[in-house]
This record gives C-alpha cells, structure tokens and sequence, in this order.
C-alpha cells in the first residue's frame, strides 16, 4: 500500500510564454510509483473545466503525460491570456496532487503592423532628401527587425542596408547620410514587404496586410519667385534725383537677362499716385551691386529716379525671376515685391495755426485752454517742442502741454488762473522729425473775468425828486472788452427798456444811457419809491466761456407835491407877464387820475372848469377867462381841486388890470 501522491509538472507552454498556434497543446508530465486512475484527472482550461472522457484529454502511460488539445470552436482567441489549472490526479490509490498546478501562457495569432509611417501618405515635399521612416508594432510579442524587407520604388532594404537605421521600433532611411536624391517631380512608393514577430513556441506570425504600401510626392524643390528684403531708401528729399537698391534671395539664384518687362530681366514700375495695378508712370531696370546684400544678392536700378515733388504718394514694385532649370527655361517662376513707398519729405520745418483763443480774442475763461494746430508730412519732432505763456517757458514734459498727433493738436491747459488783461503766448522754434525747423510765432488774447461797471446815476440813491418827470440817467462801461450795446436792460415799475426804445438814448462815446421817463409813458405816484434794475454784460467771445454779467441797480424817492398856485394875481392882458395862473397839486404826475379844477367867482357862480383835456403838457392853467372864453372881471375868484372826486386843494386867486 502506497500512501504517496502523484506529482505534476509543466512540460509545454512554459507559464508566461507565448504560442502562435492556436491549438498548441498543453503537456503535464505525471510522477508516481503507481498508475494513474486516468478516470480522476480533471482540467481547467479557459475556464472550462474538461474531466476524463471529454476529447481533448488524452493520457500517454509510457510517457507519463496528460495533453490537452482544444477542439475546434474553442481555439485561444488572438492576444488572450489562458489560464491553465491540472485540478485532480489521482493515482489507482486515490492519492491526489497535493494542489492543483496552475499557470498561464499568451496566445499571439497576429504578426505586426506598420501604426506610422513618415512623411505621409500623399504627401509633397520639395525635400529631394525626405527621410523616410515607419513603425512596426507588435500587440503581444516583439518584432524581428532581422527579419523586415521593404522597398522604396525599386531599391529593395533591409536594417542592415546602408542609410537604414534602427531607432527603438522605428526604421528610417535617411537618404542625405549616404548621398541619395529623390528626382523632382516624382512619386516615391514605400512598400513594407515583410516583417515577423517572435513568440516561444510555432512560427512566428508574419506582417499584418503585407505588403504595406503608401506613396508621397518629391515636388519641384523651387515653385516660389524670389523673396525681396531691405528696400531703400524710404525717404528723400523733395526735388532730387535717387536710386532705389533692395535684396533679392532665391534658393536657386536670381536670373537675370537684363531685359525690361517683355523678358526676364530685374525691373521696377513707379508712379506717384499711390497705385500701380492700372497704370505706372515710369520703368527701370536694376542690376546687381558689388557686394552680397544682407538678405541675398543687392540690386539697384541702373538709372536713378527723376526728382519728385514734395507731397506725391511715390509707390513702387520690384518684379524678378528666380534661376530654377530643373525642368527648363519654363520653370523659372516670377515674382513681384510688395508695394513699396518712398516718402517725398519737404524741406521745411512744421506749420502751425493759433487755433483757440484766435489772436486778439477776450475770453472769461479764467484758465483758458490753449489749442494750436501744428502738423508736418514727416511728423514733428515733440523734444523740441516749447511754449512760453506771459515769459513762462513750458516744455512737451510739462503737465500743462500736450501734443496730440492724430489731431495734430497741441494743447496747453493752465494750471492756475490766468492774468487779467492781455496773455502774450508764443510757440518756440519747432522741428519736424528729420531736423526742418520753424521759427514760431508769438500771438496775444486777453483774459477779461470782470463784468461792466456802472456810475453816474442819476437821480442819485436814495434823493427825493420833485420833478414831475424825472430823467434817469447812468454811465456804464467795460474798460476791457468792452460792452455789448444791445444786452443792456433797463427795468423801471416792472417793465423794461432797452437801447433803442421809444424814450431811451445811449451816447455811445459817454457810455451814458438816458431815460425820458415822460416819453417812455412812466408817472410816478407822489412819495413812490421808484427802483431801477440794471443788465449787461461784456464784448467776450462766448464760444469760450459765457459773459460777464452786471446785475445791478439802485433806487429814489417822489417828492410830496403841496396845493399851490402861481402868480397870485394874474394880469391876463397878453403882455406875456402873469398871463396865467398855474395851479400844483398832489398826484398830479398821475396821468390815469380824473381831475377837474373849477373856478368860482365871489358869490360861488362856477365861471370856468378846467379839464385835463385842457391841459397842454403838463401845466394845468388858467387864462382869467370864462366857459364863454370872455375875460372876467378883476376881483376875487375862489378854485376848488378835485382829484377822483376828491377835493385836494383850494384857494383864492385874484385878476388885476
């Protein structure tokens, strides 16, 4: 009796080898001192699990080996991991393994592939030395590089043909290490014939879709005309001849026949108006200068270019061919140089024009802005330029000065209030950017920031006035900018008066207005205090800052009138002495009063009313004579005043012969 177990070990595959056959079979060799109890073996196998009597087990007793061969329909899938266990083997004593012998191997079913390859697939290069090169990959198994055969067009190469090398999994050819030139114009086929892999066991697999093949395109190595590079000059002074000189590079040299358009020679179009697609103005050929330019080779036009007025839009082009043959005289291929200009700068400094205020200009801006336009064709020179307000000198880097050059504005903005009366402001001597100065200019304005001033008024403030009409009267005036006639308002009772009103004068040499108040229709009431309003303002331009305003005015008083009569008597004989008796009486300056004055004689017989359509001016009289216009009688006459219905004076007057 044999209490010993079996022992299993691994024949084929190996564990973590790999097979490229897809029905490799599995071998275990079997020890033991007895025989095995073939009906106890049990494998797992992919995870199926196959016991005895299923057909892909087998045992050999004079080998002592159980193989496992898969069947069809349960073949290793390409790039799978078989996991593989011997479960139970027992020998004719049921003495089993000790454990289960378990391992795994990889199944490789597929050869390697080509996953890139350089330059690509219909590629065009002008590089006759393009290197080529690809990659071969394998998913499980390493690549055979010993083994890769391929062909670019008729050359057939391997990892050992020159030019070829091996750079981790990448094969390159690199045509320039030994020599060769792709031709122009042509199509380059790669072809990948043959590459294999290496697996452990069965034959390696071959190149996935072999022959691998793709093309690219070797192209005309010059399809561009030159290139064109440090043209000059780009500016010149007006009224003299020049050449104009650039370099012209092409990696096949530039030709040249010396011809103008009609041929292949260098040449240049001009003209000075601004555009060369419709027509051009003149023509010249260039040719090549001694010495190499720093971007190729330097050319020159042959003659210089005539004379140019200041301000013309000078433009030109520069047409060369390169010097390409590879496929004939045709192959030359032409190009223009962008538009170019050359500035046609003046000889003279900048121009500039006092913009705000104008010369001689009154502004009530106390801090008035200062704007000059000064501009120049070639740009002007900030540095120098310098500003000198009232002998302050301030230059581009002081905070009150700045030159806008988009607007061509230079403006000069104070930092304090400026003087009153005149500001003398000058622009210093200034350049344009290539040196051309101009000498300045100096310019005056006058800063007027009081209004006008009133004086002489009459009747005075604050005095009583017996006239019936009194005239008023003032001096008004700015010492500076003057006045503006027309703003000058006069406001008495609530309505007024200005310059040209019935009734109102103004002396422009006195500056004295004058108002008739009679004729201006105003009455006064006896004891009114009467107020008088005064409004003006200066002569300064109001597109600065607004005027100066006078608001001002003053007041006087009525007088009280007393009843009175004169002379006392009269002799109303026509000897132009005493003729009347004028009579005086309060309110009497009210024209909208009803006033009567009657006469009487000494017995109370009314003799004469007198009315206010009897009154000439403003003298209420009365001629000795009756309602029957007959001259009564010397004597005693008694008059009684009424205003409104209301006796305000009376008395006795007498007539005397």
């Amino acid at each position: 009796w044999n209490l010993n177990p079996p022992t299993a070990s691994i024949i084929t595959p190996l564990p973590d080898s790999i097979t490229s056959c897809a029905d490799h079979t599995i071998e275990i060799l079997i020890t033991d001192e007895n025989d095995i109890e073939t009906s106890s073996i049990e494998m797992t196998v992919d995870g199926i699990v196959y016991t005895w009597g299923a057909p892909e087990l087998a045992y050999d007793p004079a080998m002592h080996r159980i193989s496992f061969t898969p069947s069809a329909g349960h073949y290793y899938s390409d790039g799978s991991t078989v996991d593989v266990c011997l479960d139970h083997c027992e020998d004719v004593y049921c003495n089993d393994i000790v454990e289960p012998l378990c391992w795994s191997f990889i199944a490789d079913l597929s050869g390697p592939y080509v996953d890139w390859f350089s330059p690509p697939e219909g590629f065009m290069t002008t590089d006759a030395q393009t290197d080529v090169a690809f990659h071969l990959t394998d998913d499980v198994s390493d690549v055979n590089f010993g083994s890769v055969v391929f062909t670019i067009n008729d050359s057939m190469l391997s990892i050992y043909s020159d030019g070829v090398y091996l750079i981790g999994d990448t094969i390159i050819f690199i045509p320039e290490s030994i020599g060769v030139d792709f031709s122009s114009v042509e199509t380059v086929w790669v072809q990948v014939i043959r590459a294999e892999d290496v697996p452990f066991y069965c034959d390696p697999n071959p190149l996935q879709e072999a022959p691998f093949s793709w093309y690219f395109i070797v192209a005309d190595n010059d399809t561009t005309g030159p290139f064109f590079d440090n043209f000059a000059p780009t500016l010149w002074p007006a009224d003299s001849e020049f050449y104009i000189a650039c370099d012209i590079w092409d990696t096949s040299g530039v030709y040249d026949d010396n011809t103008g358009l009609e041929g292949q020679g260098v040449v240049l179009i001009w003209d000075i108006d601004g555009e060369l697609d419709m027509d051009h103005l003149g023509e010249l050929q260039m040719d090549s200068i001694p010495g190499a330019g720093s971007f190729g080779s330097r050319f020159q036009t042959i003659t210089p270019v005539p004379p140019q007025a200041e301000g013309v839009d000078f433009i030109y082009r520069v047409r060369a061919f390169d010097d390409d043959s590879d496929l004939g005289a045709e192959d030359r291929h032409m190009s223009w140089s962008d538009d170019r200009r050359v500035l046609i700068y003046n000889v003279v400094g900048p121009k500039y024009r006092l913009l705000v205020p104008y010369d001689s200009a009154y502004t009530s801006c106390p801090r008035q802005e200062i704007d000059i336009w000064l501009f120049d064709e070639n740009g002007v020179d900030t540095s120098t330029v310098s500003l000198t307000l009232n002998g302050v000198s301030y230059s581009i880097t002081s905070d009150e000065l700045s030159y806008y050059p988009e607007e061509s504005l230079l403006v000069f903005m104070p930092s304090s209030n400026l003087p009153y009366g005149e500001n003398v402001v000058t622009l210093e001597p200034v350049a344009d950017t290539i040196g051309n100065f101009s000498p300045g200019d100096t310019w005056s304005f006058f800063v007027d920031t009081r209004p006008p001033a009133m004086s002489n008024n009459l009747p005075a403030q604050g005095a009583v006035i017996d006239a019936l009409h009194p005239i008023i009267s003032f001096s008004i005036a700015d010492e500076l900018s003057g006045l503006v006639d027309s703003s000058i308002v006069v406001t008495v009772k609530g309505r007024s008066f200005s310059i040209g009103d019935y009734g109102v004068s103004f002396d422009e040499v006195s500056g004295t207005v004058v108002i008739n108040t009679q004729e201006a229709g105003l009455s006064f009431r006896d004891g009114e205090f009467v107020t008088i309003d005064v409004f003006a303002y200066d002569a300064v331009d109001p597109i600065f800052c607004p005027p100066n305003e006078l608001h001002t005015g003053w007041s006087f008083q009525m007088s009280l009138i007393p009843c009175r009569e004169s002379p006392n008597p009269i002799t109303p004989n026509n000897d132009g002495i005493n003729d009347y008796a004028s009579f005086k009486f309060p309110n009497m300056r009210q024209k909208l009063t009803s006033t009567r004055i009657y006469i009487y004689d000494i017995r109370g017989k009314l003799v004469r009313t007198i009315e206010a359509s009897d009154v000439v001016g403003d003298d209420w009289l009365w001629d000795g004579r009756d309602e029957r216009n007959r001259l009564c009688r010397q004597g005693l006459y008694l008059y009684v005043i009424e205003v409104d219905g209301e006796k305000v004076c009376n008395g006795t007057i007498s007539i005397a012969r």
